[in-house]
């Protein structure tokens, strides 16, 4: 792991799925599934990261919480409706915690502990959305390590 150390080494570049504001949540929802992740980042015309819109923010909206109020209300209930006129920016998150390119990996894992998600979008030193970094990459670098260390050598003592 000491060869890759910052968050450019191993995210995702550039991140699976970016939507625009105004995308139809449908389309985000296709999306995320043809490529079998869970965060979509939502940006303005100049890359700026806006929000995130999460598997679980479209499983809200679709009856299991407070967003599914927007199809009651907007939609008369009318859920396929709903999903193609809708636009993502009406359920995505807008408080986001990210992680920058440059960032060490150690700083990175420290931020997955401290706010408990699953993927962080990544910022280009200008503040642009620049890639996606998953507990899934960490694990795939940890899986392809070979350290050649014992346990004792790194174990620490009661």
């Amino acid at each position: 792991m000491a060869a890759i150390c910052k968050v450019k080494d191993i995210a995702r570049h550039p991140p699976a799925v970016i939507a625009t504001p105004t995308s139809p949540i449908y389309q985000v929802l296709q999306n995320l599934t043809a490529r079998l992740i869970r965060h979509a980042y939502i940006v303005d015309e100049k890359g700026s990261l806006l929000g995130v819109a999460s598997a679980k923010d479209i499983i809200n909206f679709l009856g299991g919480g407070w967003k599914y109020r927007i199809v009651k209300q907007k939609y008369s209930g009318e859920l396929w409706k709903a999903l193609c006129s809708e636009p993502i920016e009406s359920i995505m998150t807008r408080r986001i915690v990210t992680v920058n390119a440059g960032d060490s990996l150690v700083e990175a894992i420290n931020s997955f502990l401290k706010y408990d998600v699953g993927a962080f979008p990544v910022l280009d030193e200008k503040g642009r959305l620049w890639g996606s970094l998953s507990e899934r990459h960490i694990m795939k670098l940890l899986a392809h390590h070979h350290a050649y260390v014992k346990v004792s050598e790194i174990m620490s003592k009661p």
